[in-house]
């Protein structure tokens, strides 16, 4: 009688190393998707806690049949290698890897700016991390999404402009913000105006140049952070700077930790990121390399799902008493950030006629 653990005809389950750190929400999240994956196909999942070259060290000595990873270091790529076998990243990390599923930070960058734009603000910052591949591509994304929103075209009776009304004062002082930015990057088309990067950091110690910052930007503000965790950073600073949120700085973080989120005060907005869809097309792909598949795509990218919107964007941009009255009436009754058409028809006057009191408001 045959053992069924035993019988030849029977295939070998296949092992996989997940190296993901569990820490924070996203490596939680990956790791959900991941093991949604691995249970459909049997697989056997070793999960490595270890970090650097001790990871390394323990996948060899696994040897498992491919690797899945939350932003892989040169000491993994080499182990795979080794091994010859397969590893997709789940993160664009500063280590090339052939194979990756990570956010697509420029569609990331493009909500985040109509978010902020659509609350009526006209400054805008970046606050990154200093030497990240992803988060310069957030900053530049950022900028290019500020930009697009920023209509452009030539002055009304020129040869080649469209007919129709002219800009509002808001277009025109967001464009006029970007002329300035271009200008200052010595005319680099795109650049945010105002943008801060700093190492890694942990703690409340070293938030002195982060608060010279936040006290400098034109006000009232949109703020885009590269992470929940660092966006909890960026309102204990705005406290200890003694800057009101959101009134004077309107935060908003990308990946929507709900712990961090909930954890920060005020609460903080956040980009929505489908983080369990990563680690299960991850899976997915190394699913196709293991079996020597084709990879029509070797890099994918996944874009955000929306934004959670909390206390810390919880503004209306204006001065006004009546208009922020009507804004936030039309945001308590749909619950999301309101045009100027929902401000005009709050106020039971045309959109035309909004923009021209808006127009002679501006006016000295």
């Amino acid at each position: 009688m045959h053992d069924r653990g035993m019988n030849p005809s029977t295939p070998r389950a296949r092992s996989v190393a997940v190296c993901i750190d569990t820490r924070d929400g996203a490596g939680r999240n990956r790791l959900h998707g991941v093991a949604q994956y691995i249970r459909r196909h049997g697989w056997r999942m070793m999960l490595v806690r270890e970090g650097g070259k001790a990871s390394a060290r323990e996948v060899a000595r696994l040897r498992p049949d491919g690797i899945l990873a939350y932003i892989a270091d040169r000491w993994l790529v080499d182990a795979a290698r080794r091994l010859g076998i397969p590893l997709v990243d789940t993160a664009r990390g500063e280590q090339p890897v052939g194979l990756t599923v990570s956010i697509d930070n420029a569609a990331v960058a493009r909500v985040a700016a109509e978010h902020l734009v659509q609350a009526g603000l006209r400054h805008f910052g970046y606050c990154g991390v200093a030497g990240r591949t992803a988060s310069e591509e957030r900053r530049a994304g950022f900028a290019a999404a500020l930009a697009a929103l920023a209509p452009s075209r030539p002055p009304r009776g020129a040869a080649g402009a469209e007919p129709g009304p002219p800009p509002t004062a808001f277009a025109t002082g967001l464009k006029d913000d970007l002329r300035v930015a271009r200008r200052r990057s010595g005319g680099a088309a795109g650049v945010v105006p105002w943008a801060f990067s700093e190492p890694v950091a942990e703690g409340e110690s070293g938030l002195g140049p982060m608060m010279r910052w936040l006290r400098k930007l034109p006000k009232p503000a949109g703020l885009l952070v590269f992470d929940d965790k660092l966006g909890e950073r960026v309102l204990t600073a705005c406290r200890w700077a003694q800057l009101a949120v959101p009134q004077q700085i309107a935060v908003l973080g990308i990946g929507d930790d709900e712990l961090m989120c909930e954890v920060s005060w005020p609460t903080l907005s956040s980009v929505r990121l489908p983080t369990p869809r990563i680690g299960f097309e991850a899976a997915r792909m190394l699913d196709t390399a293991m079996a020597g598949r084709r990879i029509a795509t070797p890099h994918v990218k996944i874009e955000p799902v929306g934004i959670a919107a909390r206390g810390s964007t919880d503004t209306v941009a204006v001065d006004d008493a009546l208009v922020k009255s009507a804004v936030q009436q039309v945001r308590e009754q749909s619950g999301d950030m309101v045009g100027a058409e929902q401000i005009a028809q709050a106020l039971g006057v045309s959109r035309r006629t909004l923009e021209q009191w808006e127009q002679g408001r501006r006016e000295p």
